[in-house]
């Protein structure tokens, strides 16, 4: 224990040593932890009740460090606040608290803490440990975000509520990322800058199927004020939750989201599930998700968004989505504003019997700010300027009439004009297009034509890239693209597939949409699939090679 004893000067310049009181257990807590050396920070001692006066002795350890007179505590400066054995001194910024010059703040180790009276209570040492940064870089500033270059930097920003409002940018891809809390909760919603630089983090996994009722789930598990949340790829990531569960988002209040783009899946036991954000109150623009989107007991699943109260513009999802109730290709249950936006996914799946299952989104009510329907019966200046494509599957026998299926497009989704003209994307830095500008019917099989977003990395064709094939489906044993060739047409136990390159992916869907089998790829030009066990009926085999050539096949199983 660093010992205090009162002073006083007395004739002959003796010393006069005044007895202390036994000193006190104390604990200490800091925030951030540890405390870096270029922010503030505070901190809290818990010990024995101390009353409501009660000041904070602090000295600062490392090389060579200017010494602080005991007496020197008992001034405004380090009046602590709290009371009942718990006390908190908050410091704006450590250099200028101290006092320190630049060659002594580069030499601190440790701050030291004794929480004291006037009447001479105090605590034991307390020590708090002092590092250079907290993250890669930055001070949390607008003009110097802190830098996150990899997981253990997320992992500091999941777990420092404090900085939920600062700003951060990421400064590298991150891949393989593996297991993550989220960033913020329902009570402590992130509300700064996340600029993700173009940069994409791939192979994360959030799971909180344990999480209460109302509770958030994602990479961002909450979102609120004024945040900012742009430039970023989430990909092949796997979310679990109960309520609010989305790929980049589980709950957005307010802010806005911006040229960002999910993959993957994401799952909930409950309410407001979507690909990229499970509750959108706040501004979604220039984003899209491929993930596939799962419900499990409860209503509003969208590929993009489970439930939107705010404004959605120049989206697309692409993802299978499957739910009981309120069911939609983008959007499940919509009580804000969708424009501009498109919906190309392959499969929606809802309960027998739903009457909220769209193409586009669940419901088409009046609450719905954009409705087909009621730009159809001419109800106030309602316009749809959505699209979706008019052969999407779906689970049941009809589409509901109470559902938005927005304006129906086929071969138009595959032609640059259709985003740039028709829906006024941005494809001079916001938007990029791949392939040809026009669907050719006779090359359909041969290219790859979509929309990404400029600069961002990481990103791969939709994963309903099919949707362009379904207008022409080969039949099994004819040459298709680039050669691939399946026989037999009609099979009893084993197919046969020969291609002029690798096979990388096979993918065998019922007529329904529902997925039969994924056969694992052998990275061979010809590889036979074992249908023996499959049930008798026509499916569709979804040939895709390793140079990006696609296929699809009509295939009958005895």
């Amino acid at each position: 224990m660093r010992k205090r004893l009162l002073c006083g000067l007395l004739l002959g310049g003796l010393c006069a040593m005044h007895a202390v009181a036994d000193s006190s257990a104390a604990e200490i807590q800091s925030r951030p932890s540890p405390i870096t050396k270029t922010s503030g920070f505070e901190i809290t001692i818990t010990t024995s009740d101390f009353g409501q006066e009660v000041y904070c002795y602090t000295w600062t350890v490392g090389g060579s460090q200017p010494e602080f007179a005991w007496a020197d505590a008992i001034s405004e400066k380090y009046r602590m606040t709290g009371s009942g054995g718990v006390y908190t001194l908050s410091v704006d910024n450590l250099q200028e608290f101290y006092g320190l010059n630049d060659t002594q703040l580069a030499s601190v180790t440790k701050l030291g803490f004794i929480a004291r009276t006037k009447s001479g209570s105090q605590t034991d040492d307390c020590f708090v440990e002092v590092i250079d940064r907290l993250y890669s870089g930055g001070d949390g500033s607008a003009a110097s975000p802190y830098l996150i270059s990899g997981m253990d930097d997320l992992k500091t920003l999941a777990s420092t509520p404090e900085h939920m409002s600062k700003c951060f940018r990421l400064d590298a891809d991150i891949e393989n990322a593996g297991d993550f809390a989220g960033i913020g909760s329902m009570e402590t919603p992130f509300t700064g800058e996340f600029d993700g630089a173009c940069h994409t983090i791939s192979g994360l996994n959030v799971h909180r199927r344990d999480a209460a009722i109302g509770s958030a789930t994602g990479f961002f598990n909450a979102v609120g004020g004024e945040a900012h949340i742009h430039s970023l790829g989430v990909k092949n990531a796997t979310v679990t939750g109960v309520t609010y569960c989305g790929v980049l988002a589980g709950h957005v209040a307010s802010g806005t989201i911006e040229r960002c783009y999910t993959s993957g899946s994401v799952t909930g036991t409950s309410i407001c599930i979507g690909g990229l954000a499970g509750m959108n109150g706040g501004h979604i623009a220039d984003c899209y998700s491929t993930a596939d989107v799962t419900s499990e007991g409860d209503y509003a699943a969208g590929g993009l968004a489970g439930k939107n109260t705010g404004l959605v513009e120049r989206t697309y999802a692409s993802g299978d989505v499957t739910a009981h109730n309120y069911v939609g290709a983008v959007i499940g249950a919509n009580y804000g504003t969708v424009l501009h936006s498109v919906a190309m996914n392959l499969n929606i799946t809802s309960t027998a019997g739903s009457l909220y299952a769209g193409r586009f989104g669940g419901n088409n009510n009046g609450e719905n700010t954009v409705s087909h329907a009621a730009a159809r019966a001419g109800e106030g200046n309602q316009t749809d300027t959505n699209l979706s494509w008019d052969e999407m599957r779906h689970s049941q026998a009809e589409w509901s009439d109470l559902a938005h299926h927005a304006i129906s497009a086929n071969q138009a989704l595959g032609d640059k004009a259709t985003y740039a003209s028709g829906l006024g994307w941005d494809f001079s830095g916001t938007w990029e297009w791949v392939g040809n500008d026009t669907y050719r019917p006779e090359a359909s099989k041969t290219e790859q034509r979509y929309p990404v977003l400029a600069s961002i990395d990481g990103q791969e064709a939709p994963a309903s890239q099919q949707f362009y094939d379904m207008t022409g489906i080969e039949v099994a044993g004819a040459d298709a693209a680039g050669g691939i060739s399946v026989w037999p047409t009609s099979v009893d136990n084993t197919l046969t597939v020969t291609a002029p390159a690798p096979i990388a992916s096979l993918r065998l869907t019922a007529v329904n949409g529902a997925v039969a089998a994924v056969p694992r790829a052998c990275g061979a030009n010809e590889q036979t699939i074992d249908l023996s066990s499959a049930a008798s009926g026509v499916y569709l085999l979804g040939v895709t090679l390793a140079d990006g050539t696609s296929a699809s096949f009509k295939i009958v199983k005895k």
